[in-house]
């Protein structure tokens, strides 16, 4: 194998590497906004729990409509942001599998790479 061979499959192989470094970092960010979601959905439907426990101490129809409006409004919320978590976990778990494909492509491309005629820095 030449030399100048040699220097393109290593450049080729650390390119590999970076884009997969790349996509890591950019699937760790969406974690991060799956995670930001995940905690608006639980605080939503804390308080509309904690208003609906409320609700139980008002004696007054117009009250209990609006208390009623309010959980709605809660759980709307919720139900939004617990859309968003869903759509960035498909996101994350499809970013996974081609990271996973071009990490495989990386091993196998080292791996199959003929070491007997490689020097040690190579």
């Amino acid at each position: 194998m030449s030399a100048a061979e040699t220097a393109r499959i290593h450049d080729e192989v650390r390119r590999q590497v970076l884009r997969a470094y790349e996509r890591i970092r950019a699937t760790q960010q969406r974690v991060l906004d799956l995670h930001d979601q995940v905690r608006v959905v639980s605080r939503r439907v804390s308080g509309a729990e904690a208003t609906i426990r409320s609700l139980q101490s008002v004696d007054d129809p117009a009250g209990r409509r609006n208390i009623g409006r309010d959980v709605a409004t809660e759980m709307e919320e919720a139900r939004g942001h617990g859309r968003r978590a869903y759509m960035i976990g498909l996101e994350v778990t499809r970013d996974l599998h081609q990271l996973q494909s071009s990490l495989a492509e990386v091993k196998h491309d080292i791996d199959t790479a003929d070491r007997q005629r490689m020097s040690p820095q190579e």
